[in-house]
């Protein structure tokens, strides 16, 4: 019903609003993003670089408790290279094992890490 009545922002403002929760409607939208043939890495940069570090664990965590798997792992299998990396470090970056990336960075070190995955992506997209 609510898809023939709205298209686009609107109606996925409508849908959002009929989930129990915004972190359930997120980590529902990581899914959907990773499903079928190919990745829409759209949602995932949205979401993961549109929410502060405590509303990205909160939206793994209800991914985890929804599909009874861990957002990273299901991410691990879509993604790779330096936009991988990026999204690591943001979600584990408080937990350096969890990182393996062999040592301990700065936070200069890693907001350049950051910026240069986002980089690569960008030129993967235009020149691909």
């Amino acid at each position: 019903m609510i898809e023939k009545e709205f298209t686009g922002k609107l109606e996925k403002a409508v849908l959002a609003t009929l989930w129990a929760d915004l972190d359930t409607y997120q980590a529902n939208l990581l899914h959907k993003a990773m499903q079928g043939m190919g990745t829409d890495e759209g949602p995932i940069v949205r979401i993961l670089g549109g929410n502060n570090k405590f509303e990205v664990k909160r939206i793994a965590n209800k991914y985890l408790e929804t599909y009874n798997t861990r957002l990273i792992d299901d991410l691990s299998k879509e993604v790779s290279g330096h936009f991988l990396t990026a999204i690591r470090i943001w979600l584990e970056a408080d937990d350096p094992q969890g990182l393996s990336l062999g040592e301990e960075k700065t936070p200069e070190q890693l907001a350049a890490d950051l910026a240069l995955a986002i980089a690569e992506r960008d030129a993967d997209s235009v020149f691909m």
